[in-house]
C-alpha cells in the first residue's frame, strides 16, 4: 500500500497550481460544451417557431378543434385589428429604448406587471370575451366536427 502522501495508482498528488490548471481546463471543456449544446438544433424544441409548436399541439386530439373555433373566432373578433395596430404601436415605441435604456424598460415592465397584478383584468375580460362568441364558436366547431364522417382506411 503506498504512503498516505500518494493516490491509489502510486502517483504523488498534483500541487496546487497543477489542481488550479486541470481545474481551467475542466471549466473551459464544459463551457465548450455547453455553448456547442446552445447551438444544436438536433434538440428537441430548438429553434422552433410558434406556429410549428402550434401544429404539433394541433395533432392532440380534440385540440385541433379548439384551436381552429379559437382562430376563426379571433378572425371575427372586432379587437383583433385593434390589438395588431397596438402591438406595433408598442414595438416602435419600446425598441428604442431598449436598445439605450434596457434598464428603464425593466423597470418600467416592472410597474406594468405590478399594474396588471393589482387590477386583475382578466377578470372583466373574459366574461366579455365569452359573450362576444367564444362560447358559441366552440360550441358549433365541436357539433361540426362530431357530423363529419369518420374516415376508416380500407381494409382487407
Amino acid at each position: 500500500m503506498g504512503t498516505p502522501a500518494q493516490d491509489r495508482h502510486g502517483a504523488p498528488p498534483p500541487t496546487a497550481c497543477e489542481r488550479l490548471v486541470l481545474s481551467r481546463e475542466r471549466l473551459r471543456r464544459a463551457l465548450q460544451a455547453g455553448s456547442d449544446a446552445a447551438g444544436d438544433t438536433t434538440r428537441p424544441g430548438a429553434n422552433r417557431s410558434p406556429s410549428a409548436w402550434l401544429q404539433d399541439l394541433a395533432a392532440l386530439p380534440g385540440a385541433g378543434i379548439v384551436i381552429e373555433a379559437l382562430r376563426a373566432w379571433w378572425a371575427k373578433h372586432p379587437l383583433r385589428l385593434t390589438s395588431q395596430v397596438g402591438v406595433e404601436a408598442a414595438r416602435s415605441v419600446l425598441q428604442p429604448i431598449a436598445r439605450s435604456h434596457p434598464l428603464a424598460l425593466v423597470v418600467g415592465a416592472l410597474f406594468v406587471g405590478g399594474a396588471l397584478a393589482w387590477t386583475r383584468p382578466w377578470r372583466w375580460i373574459l366574461k366579455p370575451a365569452w359573450l362576444a362568441g367564444l362560447g358559441p364558436q366552440l360550441l358549433y366547431e365541436t357539433l361540426v366536427q362530431a357530423r363529419r364522417p369518420v374516415s376508416r382506411p380500407a381494409g382487407p
